[in-house]
């Protein structure tokens, strides 16, 4: 894992991603994963492969959440709107403890998560002001 961070560091300046909003760069990436990663860990040093659920669609923010988790010693539970409901009670009936879920429209996911007892963190959409919902400058 540590490879895919010392890679993307070596081509910090390349584009990751490129969408009709702007490019996201390798630095961005990195910057956003690492808040992500020192989000979760609260001021401890390793999630210890706890699992954290997220459902994003695919871009930039996916690859962030995904690689904040990464960074913290998490494993990445990527759920799709129509397995959020297993993904969640399979965490809530003990086989999977899940820390939190990130989620940008909470709407009834939220409402699942808060029925599971999953912290959950919304991460707002925030179009037309030149940044994705993860703040990533764009270019």
């Amino acid at each position: 894992m540590i490879e895919l961070f010392r890679r993307a560091g070596a081509h910090a300046a390349r584009t990751a991603f490129r969408t009709p909003a702007g490019d996201t760069s390798y630095a961005a990436l990195l910057q956003c994963s690492s808040a992500i990663a020192h989000a979760l860990l609260a001021g401890s040093e390793d999630l210890a492969e706890e699992r954290i659920a997220f459902m994003l669609p695919a871009g930039a923010d996916y690859a962030a959440v995904q690689w904040g988790i990464w960074r913290a010693g998490g494993i990445a539970l990527a759920l799709q709107h129509r397995q959020a409901h297993e993904g969640l009670h399979a965490a809530h009936e003990g086989t999977a403890t899940v820390q939190a879920v990130f989620v940008v429209e909470a709407g009834a996911f939220q409402r699942l998560a808060d029925r599971f007892g999953q912290r959950s963190v919304h991460l707002a959409a925030t179009p037309g002001n030149g940044y994705g919902s993860l703040g990533f400058p764009r270019h």
